[in-house]
């Protein structure tokens, strides 16, 4: 299945309380929502349980010392009806992605997260209430509420049925998508293919992939065009003082080997290595984690041009 592999455990004796409570329901890999299209090169999906966040919170107010409990109750009187009549409306899944945007600019590389959503009207206070604070405004999108600022590339939307957050445009393009039938689907790429079949058919707290093709020439592009300009650069393989890909790696690389980094580009990386993929599983005494790199998939890895 992978020609790199790595299991974990997270050990939890007895009951799953605190922050590990939030984890799940477990569940097989079920069909994703429709906005998320062919064209990414990062997905996860995850089981949270927001209706038990408030029980969380109420109990780290009980064991917090008394001016800090007192603070926190205060604060809970004016908002913890709202909040909690919003957390009971989402969930429990949980998707998350990640595409490359044309032309390639070190913007280009956006994410969203979409919650299911079962009462947009539960939710819609909330969002108002404490987007409020960072400027967001609501505004409609073919009959959908998007809460959005003109100042931020970040953007809430809420319908009926889900709840997106995250790149503005993706938003939007998300409100659209619902209630479609028929769209281009992240089920038509060929590493969720791979990677939904390599996880199997057994329940799972979180799964997904990063293609790593598409990954690499995204950050290759970038590291060639503007890589002695960190003003403009923030990547995942990090800074370093001389802007050169090696460098910026983090590794004692030979002098030329900045150059050769350079040479490899998505195509060739995906004829060597396929998605690196990753799940969760939830058992009696903690959770069980798996990661992989796959074997190459052959033909388009879907590489970010």
């Amino acid at each position: 299945r992978g020609q790199l592999e790595v299991s974990s455990g997270i050990f939890v004796p007895g009951q799953k309380t605190g922050l590990w409570a939030l984890m799940g329901p477990s569940k097989p890999v079920e069909a994703p929502p429709p906005m998320i299209g062919p064209e990414v090169i990062g997905f996860g999906r995850v089981n949270m349980q927001f209706k038990e966040v408030m029980n969380l919170v109420n109990s780290v107010a009980a064991n917090l010392p008394e001016m800090e409990a007192q603070q926190l109750d205060a604060y809970l009187v004016n908002f913890g009806p709202v909040l909690s009549k919003g957390f009971e409306a989402l969930g429990p899944t949980v998707w998350t992605y990640e595409t490359v945007r044309q032309p390639l600019t070190p913007e280009s590389r956006v994410t969203s997260t979409v919650v299911t959503c079962t009462n947009p009207k539960a939710v819609v206070p909330m969002i108002t209430q404490f987007g409020g604070t960072m400027g967001l405004e609501p505004r409609d999108v073919d009959g959908n509420t998007i809460f959005s600022a003109d100042f931020l590339p970040v953007a809430v939307g809420v319908s009926n049925g889900y709840l997106a957050s995250g790149d503005s445009k993706l938003v939007e393009q998300a409100m659209r998508a619902m209630g479609q039938k028929d769209l281009p689907s992240v089920r038509d790429n060929a590493n969720w293919k791979a990677a939904s079949a390599a996880v199997g058919s057994g329940d799972l707290v979180s799964w997904g992939f990063v293609d790593l093709a598409g990954r690499w020439e995204y950050e290759r592009a970038m590291l060639s065009e503007y890589g002695k300009d960190d003003s403009k650069l923030d990547n995942f393989v990090g800074k370093a003082d001389d802007g050169s890909v090696a460098g910026r790696i983090g590794y004692k690389l030979p002098a030329n080997a900045n150059d050769t980094l350079k040479a490899i580009d998505g195509a060739m990386l995906g004829k060597h290595a396929g998605p690196f993929v990753w799940s969760m599983k939830s058992v009696d005494d903690g959770f069980v984690t798996r990661a992989w790199i796959m074997q190459p998939l052959g033909g388009d890895a879907n590489p970010a041009k």
